[in-house]
């Protein structure tokens, strides 16, 4: 409104605004500073605060609504979530922390194996590669050795020893909480001491999705590492 009132103000005498454009101004100019339209404003802002939950005083926001292809981290950045698992576990308790995992739209999760599958270890990629593809197929029936595109789950499976080596995962499953985490090479293993520090981690081992849950488990609380 201001600039629309320098610009009139600017404008020769001969092409002025007519009087009806100058009352359709400060018509606007009028119901802008009305205090029905700033209590609309007032209502718009609270239902975007809702909707996003953002905190006035902040700014910050974090969007509540479900898009299932946009990871919406829960955890901080230098906070992780490691379930440590093994392939001789049961599919069906492997295949239900993928599925949880997956609900949670988090990066910072992660599935951990300590090797790959097979005797044979490291010398064959490709039995691991299969048997961590079954377990993130949403449809055990979709064929994607013969190339049929097939809906996955978009839970994170890493590879790792040292992480088993640094949390001290002496059996599987294991769910660590770790905070505090600094990491000086993001492409290197977070398993590695000399690459991330932490101020604490938490480790929790047994099965948390038997029934009951947490029938037998225990609970190891680590100083930093």
């Amino acid at each position: 409104m201001e600039q629309a009132e320098e610009q009139k103000q600017n404008v020769p005498e001969p092409v002025k605004p007519s009087k009806t454009v100058e009352d359709a101004i400060n018509n606007i100019q009028d119901v802008t500073n009305s205090k029905e339209f700033k209590d609309r404003i007032e209502q718009y802002q609270d239902a975007f605060r809702q909707q996003f939950d953002v905190n006035p005083d902040t700014g910050s926001s974090q969007s509540k609504t479900n898009d299932p292809f946009k990871p919406v981290p829960s955890l901080s950045n230098n906070e992780r979530i490691y379930v440590f698992v093994s392939s001789s576990m049961p599919k069906a308790t492997l295949k239900n922390y993928i599925q949880d995992v997956d609900q949670l739209h988090d990066p910072n999760v992660t599935l951990v194996m300590r090797g790959f599958v097979g005797p044979d270890g490291m010398k064959y990629f490709k039995p691991t590669q299969r048997f961590i593809l079954g377990l993130l197929l949403m449809d055990e029936n979709c064929k994607w050795e013969s190339g049929e595109k097939c809906k996955m789950y978009r839970t994170q499976v890493q590879i790792d020893p040292m992480l088993f080596t640094r949390y001290e995962i002496t059996a599987v499953p294991a769910i660590v909480y770790v905070n505090g985490v600094n990491i000086l090479e993001p492409k290197s293993s977070e398993g590695l001491p000399e690459n991330v520090e932490v101020s604490k981690s938490v480790v929790l081992y047994g099965d948390v999705l038997s029934n009951p849950p947490l029938k037998k488990f225990t609970l190891k609380q680590t100083p930093a590492v």
